[in-house]
């Protein structure tokens, strides 16, 4: 198959408005997770000259991943084991930065909370939910996301080598957003409609018609009777919060201590084990009183949600066509990862909700989860080692 030329850049209309805002962040990106880099950063950083200070601080504070977890582009860390990045002083600057210049920092601290990748469409260009600044352009964004093209420069086009069904992702992922944005349905509602057209493309795949799928999708869009059974299917909550709860506990065993800590201080739950072996208790009626007090305080915010959708759709660039398991599981991911912003959001808001509160609980789990391949895999295969992939189990995970 011929290369797959690139020659645009396509990107949320926010793009350009991003600003870092600094030392008045309270989620700050020096805090609250763990800080990989490649191999070239991590020699980079170790061979540079520095004042005695700075190198007695640099062996401390950087290190090597251990064998057998270590590649190219996750060799080395900084040790943020007191919830900071070691190399941030007390104004909240970086001593690496400030000693050898922006050139020394690995590439995550450059770019942060920028990212792209390539695909069919263009150089898909996003920015983090790891980041407050990021998130508060989501709020502040009611009518929905849009999205920009421009050409790239000459020397920044692509050969992409993809499988057969590359070809067909423009029309696969402008209906995954047309789907995400589909107002007149609920979000829930518009998951599961992906959901089912997403099982029907996997079904269909050796004969997959791209043209004749979109246009189904168009149906099932412009018919609310269609899919009004969809509606009709009942949450459960203990099922829901099992669900969440497997993933906090997957988080706070690995590098997540951070968001253990959280969860601690929320009220909903308490750590009768350590940070390296945490016991994770759950108090039973703490998340229906948040939940309570989530509505009341906020309203309908369905907008931000949906903001994050299509902002996470975007950014992991929904769905994989690699083949019909990797696009069921680029789905599974996506329903996880929304379920999680719910739990997340809710219990870091807990009885008395604030706005402040509700952008740490989506910074932490986009840390969380948008940031750990690793993570991202272990999140993704647990539905499927316990038989919870199916769209009935996406249906509970969705509804809270």
């Amino acid at each position: 198959m011929e290369p797959i030329p690139v020659k645009i850049r396509l990107y949320p209309a926010y793009y350009p408005k991003f600003r870092c805002i600094a030392q008045d962040c309270r989620n700050d990106c020096c805090h609250d997770w763990n800080i990989f880099f490649s191999k070239k950063d991590y020699l980079k950083i170790k061979r540079a000259e520095k004042s005695p200070q700075l190198e007695q601080l640099t062996a401390q504070a950087m290190g090597r991943i251990p064998d057998g977890e270590r590649t190219e582009d996750r060799y080395g860390e900084f040790h943020t084991h007191s919830g900071a990045c070691p190399f941030q002083n007390e104004e909240g600057l970086c001593r690496l930065q400030l000693e050898l210049g922006e050139g020394a920092l690995p590439n995550v601290c450059r770019t942060f909370p920028r990212l792209h990748r390539f695909t069919p469409m263009g150089r898909q260009e996003a920015l983090s939910t790891g980041c407050e600044a990021v998130v508060q352009l989501l709020w502040d964004a009611p009518e929905g996301l849009d999205f920009v093209e421009d050409p790239l420069e000459k020397q920044q086009w692509k050969g992409l080598q993809l499988g057969e069904k590359w070809d067909q992702y423009p029309i696969f992922h402008s209906a995954v957003i047309d789907i995400l944005q589909a107002r007149q349905f609920s979000i829930p509602r518009r998951l599961l409609i992906l959901g089912l057209m997403l099982e029907k493309a996997a079904k269909e795949w050796d004969n997959l018609d791209a043209a004749r799928w979109q246009s189904q999708v168009e149906l099932l869009l412009g018919d609310p009777l269609l899919t009004e059974s969809l509606e009709q299917l009942p949450g459960n909550q203990k099922a829901f919060l099992a669900e969440n709860m497997r993933t906090a506990a997957l988080i706070a065993a690995g590098e997540g201590s951070f968001l253990l800590k959280t969860l601690e201080q929320s009220g909903a739950f308490f750590n009768s084990g350590t940070d390296a072996a945490p016991h994770v208790l759950f108090q039973e009626t703490f998340f229906e009183e948040a939940s309570q007090a989530f509505r009341e305080t906020f309203g309908d915010i369905d907008y931000f949600f949906e903001n994050l959708l299509v902002n996470t759709a975007f950014l992991t660039a929904v769905p994989s066509l690699t083949d019909p398991e990797q696009l069921w599981k680029s789905y599974v991911t996506l329903c996880g990862t929304y379920s999680f912003f719910r739990f997340l959001t809710i219990l870091c808001c807990g009885k008395e909700p604030t706005k402040e509160k509700l952008f740490q609980g989506v910074v932490l789990a986009s840390r969380a989860l948008l940031h750990n391949k690793d993570r991202q895999a272990r999140l993704r295969d647990q539905f499927f080692q316990t038989g919870s992939q199916t769209l009935a189990h996406m249906a509970v995970l969705v509804k809270e």
